[in-house]
């Protein structure tokens, strides 16, 4: 089960809290207009309007350029997603100073602390436990929040199965209604015929309503959202008195004249959405009852009040306690038949069946002043646009009444490992980019620059704060070195450079742990890269397996085995023995003169100025170019399932076919490179100079 957390959790919580207003607002209004039903009636129907359009106006005001007031109650609470507002305070001294930055902008200058500068000698032994010490009352910390998010997700997707449940409850009972009404025989009679007739003319209506007969049904409903129709139980038509006929059809008549069945299907579909909810059913339940004064109001100006409840008092025996959802029923739920005619017998009732234009057009207006009052409000923090504030150097932070502060923090680890031996030293990172340099020291040392963003800024402090240097068993046996990040705090990251990462989310093995690697941002995920600086001694073995960000390097002395999910592998002046694996990215080498394997899943592979070695070449579907110096020898064979292009002449040609591949053989002098090539469908170049 997916967990809901950060800013998709705030969200959820946001909408309730402006959703729950709306109705606490609704309702108190109401019960100030108990005396006018009219005047009741519309400020409910606007406060049903506007718990459906709060939420799309919150949405739609989250990612708009316009002021906000911030209230920040959910940043407070510790779950809402990116801050875009915090207060910023001068850090100590001894403590790492964190600088906003862009990525099309440099970073600005931190200050590295001693802490995050681990140097070893050579001699000794590399230590398998974490530079930083022990998290502490923190992992508690971290625990209980994971707790939290957990059980307010079950919660979350419980709520949101029931209300799929009762969607599909309503779109049933519509279905049975259509059902009902097919069923249904029409009532006859010129009895019948006239009352219509009479009604129409104090109601007015388009085309007088269809009388049928039913026996699926116990007391008379207005059928209107599937057609202009009354239904009545059978034996009924035959049997009510002239006044009674008279009373009924004039209280079914005027919901189909007032279009009643469009509100009753807000109030079932909201009903269904916030089944949960006590004000949505507590307003449900206050409409339905000020819906029937209205309709008794109709009835009473058709017949004398004594006469009608005398009616309600008859019509009353044996009927149901339920009704069918989608039509409007003489009975609601929770309204004695006693209080209903107490207030039909008060003579101080109002009988008005409608307000004003006036009234209308001031409740309409009242009521979207409302939606844009509740949704203006900034009770979660969403990332700006593009609005940052960075610390150039030697600047001082700003004071606490600085309120802009920027969604992304820098960080600066840098750590130099001992090299033992012919031993490779084996590097995993997450997502970033990872430069290869050569180093004047006996120490392979790592200069990493971390960036951490998309959270709300205490958040995205303590997260930057706790990464570090960590040493984990490999799957060979051996260990391997990473950037400590709690896949178990957020399982999925957004990796915010473009065009690195070809799929839209993809699952990676971290340290031990599943990552889920986004190129989009989303809800409650952060921002993470971990760009990589390494300086590597002649000679040294090195191992780097990035999940997503590209590879690059010059000046290669080194023996190095290098592995990108997603991004490209770069490298130049190659002296040393290299194996280049990626699966969605492109593999280039330039002037190779060692020996190489690449390997590549969709991704080209281009070698340039190959001089000397064993090169191997593997692809899936990638384009494969192999560029040789015109005046050195070469041998090459290649199998693939397209023609083999050679550019260039003096080298002999064998050709064979084996149903769908093709080998070729292709050599030049004596001496030079050794190339094998596979490709399974993509094209093979091979310059070879005049």
């Amino acid at each position: 089960m997916p967990m809901l957390t950060g800013m998709g959790l705030a969200i959820t919580i946001d909408v309730l809290i402006r959703v729950s207003f709306v109705l606490a607002v609704s309702l108190m209004l109401a019960y100030t207009t108990r005396w006018n039903a009219a005047l009741r009636h519309a400020i409910l129907v606007a406060g049903l309007a506007a718990v459906f359009i709060v939420p799309g106006a919150t949405l739609a005001m989250r990612g708009l350029p316009v002021p906000r007031w911030q209230l920040g109650w959910l940043s407070r609470a510790g779950i809402d997603g990116p801050a875009e507002i915090a207060l910023v305070s001068p850090q100590p001294p001894n403590e790492p100073q964190y600088r906003p930055a862009r990525r099309n902008q440099p970073a600005p200058a931190i200050v590295r602390t001693r802490r995050d500068e681990a140097r070893l000698d050579p001699g000794h032994g590399a230590s398998a436990q974490s530079d930083k010490p022990s998290l502490g009352p923190r992992a508690w910390s971290r625990w209980n929040a994971l707790y939290g998010r957990l059980m307010a997700s079950c919660l979350l997707w419980t709520l949101l199965s029931g209300a799929i449940v009762k969607v599909i409850g309503l779109g049933l009972s519509l279905v049975r209604l259509r059902r009902i009404v097919a069923r249904a025989h029409p009532v006859t009679g010129d009895h019948i015929l006239s009352v219509l007739e009479l009604i129409q003319g104090r109601i007015p209506m388009r085309q007088p309503p269809r009388l049928l007969e039913s026996a699926e049904v116990s007391s008379p409903v207005a059928a209107g959202i599937i057609g202009n129709y009354v239904l009545l139980p059978t034996g009924w038509a035959g049997n009510l008195l002239l006044g009674e006929t008279l009373a009924v059809l004039g209280h079914e008549s005027a919901h189909l004249a007032r279009r009643d069945h469009h509100v009753v299907i807000f109030q079932e579909l909201l009903a269904s959405l916030l089944w949960f909810h006590p004000l949505v059913h507590r307003l449900n339940r206050m409409l339905n009852r000020v819906r029937e004064e209205l309709c008794d109001n109709y009835a009473i100006s058709l017949v004398d009040r004594a006469s009608y409840c005398e009616a309600l008092l008859h019509l009353a025996v044996g009927r149901p306690g339920a009704s069918l959802r989608g039509a409007t029923s003489m009975w609601p739920g929770r309204w004695s038949l006693e209080d209903r005619v107490r207030g039909i017998l008060d003579e101080r009732r109002p009988t008005d069946t409608r307000i004003s234009n006036v009234a209308r057009s001031a409740t309409a207006i009242c009521s979207l002043a409302m939606c844009g009052f509740i949704a203006l409000p900034q009770l979660t923090a969403s990332p700006p646009n593009d609005r940052f504030v960075t610390v150039a150097d030697g600047d001082s932070p700003p004071r606490a009444k600085a309120s802009l502060v920027a969604h992304e923090m820098t960080r600066s680890i840098t750590r130099a490992f001992p090299v033992t031996g012919e031993k490779m030293l084996r590097f995993e990172n997450l997502a970033g980019r990872v430069e290869l340099v050569p180093g004047k020291r006996p120490t392979v040392e790592v200069e990493a620059t971390v960036r951490v963003g998309g959270l709300a800024e205490g958040d995205v402090r303590r997260l930057i704060d706790e990464i570090g240097w960590v040493e984990v068993p490999a799957k060979d046996g051996g260990s391997q070195w990473g950037l400590s990040f709690p896949a178990e705090d957020y399982p999925t990251i957004w990796y915010p450079v473009s065009g690195e990462a070809k799929a839209d989310s993809d699952t990676v093995h971290y340290l031990g742990h599943e990552v889920r690697i986004a190129n989009r941002r989303g809800d409650s995920t952060p921002s993470v890269e971990f760009d990589l600086r390494i300086s590597l001694p002649p000679g040294v073995h090195v191992a780097v397996d990035n999940a997503v960000g590209p590879i690059g390097g010059k000046s290669v002395d080194s023996p190095l085995k290098l592995s990108t999910r997603h991004g490209a592998i770069k490298l130049g002046d190659v002296r040393a023995p290299i194996d280049a694996a990626t699966k969605f990215g492109d593999v280039l080498i330039s002037r190779l003169d060692a020996d190489a394997v690449v390997q590549t899943g969709s991704g080209g592979i281009e070698l340039s100025r190959v001089t000397q070695g064993h090169v191997a070449l593997s692809t899936g579907s990638g384009h494969c170019r192999v560029v040789l110096p015109p005046e050195s020898g070469f041998r090459l064979h290649y199998s693939g399932t397209r023609p083999l292009e050679l550019v260039g002449g003096g080298a002999s040609r064998l050709s064979a076919l084996s149903g769908d591949r093709r080998s070729e053989m292709l050599s030049r002098g004596t001496g030079g490179p050794s190339i094998t090539v596979t490709s399974d469908t993509g094209d093979t170049v091979i310059e070879a100079g005049p």
